[in-house]
């Protein structure tokens, strides 16, 4: 039955369903056309609107052989839907595909397992579960060719780990950046992080149970790169398995065709709560609307030595005013330099918003809040704070606007997820000869503003020779 059916499924759509189709419905779907994950899938409102929590992992957070996994329970606990793109035998560079890119920059909350280290390789030794060993030129499981290195050469086998763990930290640096929102690190495994080490290996050629080549160290140079971080050593227990159709003590498939009564690999049902009794407390204060995101700690700190005043709401948030419009809704004002960014925000004032007064950009904001025009042209260096766009646009309350000139990505797209976007437009020369109008007032009333070699267009007799110039 598995040669003649299900093997031709498993070579198509490489997932656990076709092994394990007797024992639980993982509900698959795909997100990208490409890839099988376990369901249930968030709506398409809510993965438009942000509205969900992001799984990132291997088989461990996929839940297999488990109908009521931790992404099930995450979801009841949270009331918030799941989305899972975790799979079989992945590593940190799977979810940053151009295709699944965007569902880590939307989502609510990120949970990254960390994943086996034999997956990733390096260019020498391309990433995947199999790779071309180099002394025959055959396509073996990247494991086998670690091990044929080691009995071989233990001297090139340690080089071979160097690299294979710089790009494992490589690729969790790239993961980590490409998520925006709160995020946590989740470490599964029967083993705690310091009991393997790449010397262990070297020596014994012990690889360490899952993560497989992930040690202390590693380890200890990922888990700063997320918000926060949660380790979970489960037990093995023997895991015997029944049928969903019959309640009969079943078996699941391996991908050689050969049948097994139960497990002692993956974590067992028991695992799943613990999961959730780990991380629970953890989502909860990521997911609170009291704790400060990583831009906004950043930004505080980074303003220590020129304290930022904010104002504190009837809740205890901070926000740039507590004063708002009658409008329900967050509004930002997008353009160019000088092509009517504030003939809109007026607009929207009389619209019912309430001007903030701070002009956003993306790595500084400027504070303009009870300042006359003149101070507006004058002190610009001096009211502007290095707190990026990420973190700026957390202070804004519903019924007030801001404006400012942000480039679109993904990233920023999601920060504006809740706001009423208006962005203005203008021919560029317009804006270009406007400009430079403007930045001629800046420097009259604020002549340190740029070195004098920077300046001395402004000396140009007529318009032509200051636009030359």
């Amino acid at each position: 039955m598995w040669k003649n059916g299900f093997q031709n499924l498993y070579d198509q759509f490489p997932h656990y369903q076709a092994q394990d189709f007797e024992i639980v419905d993982y509900d698959l779907h795909s997100v990208d056309g490409e890839n099988l994950f376990c369901g249930p899938c968030p709506s398409a409102e809510d993965l438009k609107n942000g509205r969900y929590i992001c799984l990132v992992g291997a088989a461990q957070l996929l839940g297999r052989f488990h109908s009521d996994s931790f992404q099930h329970k995450l979801a009841r606990k949270f009331n918030l839907p799941v989305l899972n793109l975790s799979v079989p035998a992945a590593g940190p560079e799977f979810a940053l595909s151009p295709k699944l890119r965007p569902y880590l920059e939307n989502a609510q909350l990120t949970i990254v397992q960390v994943m086996s280290g034999r997956s990733i390789g390096y260019d020498e030794y391309p990433g995947g579960w199999k790779t071309t060993d180099l002394t025959t030129g055959e396509l073996r499981p990247r494991e086998a060719v670690l091990r044929s290195i080691w009995e071989t050469d233990v001297e090139k086998f340690g080089q071979v780990l160097r690299r294979w763990n710089d790009n494992y930290i490589r690729s969790y640096h790239a993961l980590a950046s490409a998520i925006p929102g709160p995020k946590m690190l989740l470490w599964v495994s029967p083993r705690r992080p310091g009991e393997w080490s790449a010397e262990l290996a070297t020596q014994t050629g012990n690889f360490g149970t899952f993560p497989r080549l992930v040690g202390e160290d590693t380890y200890a140079q990922i888990s700063p790169l997320f918000d926060q971080s949660v380790e979970v050593v489960h037990d093995l227990l023997g895991t015997r398995f029944l049928s969903r159709f019959k309640g009969l003590p079943c078996p699941f498939v391996e991908p050689t065709g050969a049948l097994s009564l139960s497990n002692r690999y993956y974590p067992p049902q028991s695992t799943q709560d613990q999961l959730l009794q780990a991380v629970a407390p953890v989502v909860e204060t990521l997911l609170s609307q009291e704790c400060l995101s990583q831009p906004v700690r950043t930004a505080i700190l980074n303003t220590a030595d020129r304290p930022f005043v904010f104002e504190m709401d009837e809740k205890g948030h901070l926000c740039f005013t507590t004063l708002s419009g009658k409008r329900p809704e967050k509004a930002f004002v997008n353009s160019l330099p000088k092509a009517g960014t504030y003939f809109l925000g007026e607009i929207l004032s009389e619209l019912g918003w309430r001007n903030s007064d701070i002009h956003m950009s993306p790595f500084s904001l400027t504070d303009y809040r009870g300042r006359s025009l003149d101070e507006k042209l004058s002190k610009a260096r001096q009211l502007s704070y290095p707190i990026g766009f990420d973190a700026s646009v957390q202070f804004l309350k519903p019924g007030q606007f801001s404006v400012g000139h942000i480039a679109f990505s993904g990233r920023n797209r999601k920060l504006l997820n809740n706001f009423k976007v208006l962005l203005a437009v203008r021919r560029w020369r317009d804006c270009l000869a406007s400009f430079m109008y403007f930045e001629a007032k800046r420097i009259a009333l604020d002549p340190q503003r740029f070195a004098a070699e920077k300046s001395a267009w402004v000396s140009g007799e007529t318009p032509q020779e200051k636009f030359i110039g």
